[in-house]
């Protein structure tokens, strides 16, 4: 079936591409890998998203609705986040460990800087979660798994279907 292949085959490449990046940047340059991971990952998965609603419309003979875009996209895009977020369970806990306490070290940054904005009592309470936490152990990896189910893999998705979808045949003169 033309549908389930279009969304393994990009979603397998689309999570060989997550693993790949997050593999090299957290090589090269770990704080900057951490800080912006999110907004570096989005790219490629965006990009991704787009090429398989695009070959799917193709196979269509042009037309498809907005159900089957999100569908071929959301498939694509969930087998992307459960490959990267496995690798990503692995490579924090076993591969770069030190990936843990740089992250730990960002986000204790993060919170000093809203003192200004939370209770003092806030902060600590925040403060004291990051420092006893696992932000890698598996309940955690199967949260985030679940959060980038919803954004960016479903909202990207929606996005992407609302932009694709053709109901009609376009005329040509």
């Amino acid at each position: 079936m033309k549908v389930s292949s279009i969304s393994i085959n990009n979603g397998l490449f689309l999570g060989i591409i997550l693993i790949i990046f997050t593999a090299v940047l957290s090589y090269t340059n770990p704080i900057m890998f951490i800080k912006s991971r999110s907004f570096l990952l989005s790219v490629p998965f965006l990009l991704i998203l787009i090429k398989a609603g695009n070959e799917f419309r193709r196979t269509q003979g042009g037309i498809a609705t907005f159900n089957e875009i999100m569908n071929i996209t959301f498939f694509c895009g969930l087998i992307a986040v459960a490959l990267c977020t496995t690798f990503e369970y692995i490579h924090f806990n076993f591969i770069n460990e030190g990936l843990k306490d740089i992250e730990k070290e960002i986000s204790l940054e993060a919170i000093e800087l809203t003192k200004s904005i939370l209770s003092e009592e806030m902060v600590e309470k925040n403060m004291q979660i990051i420092k006893e936490g696992d932000m890698y152990s598996l309940g955690q990896c199967f949260s985030k798994f679940l959060i980038r189910l919803l954004l960016p893999t479903a909202l990207f998705s929606v996005l992407v279907s609302l932009i694709q979808k053709r109901n009609k045949p376009i005329i040509q003169p």
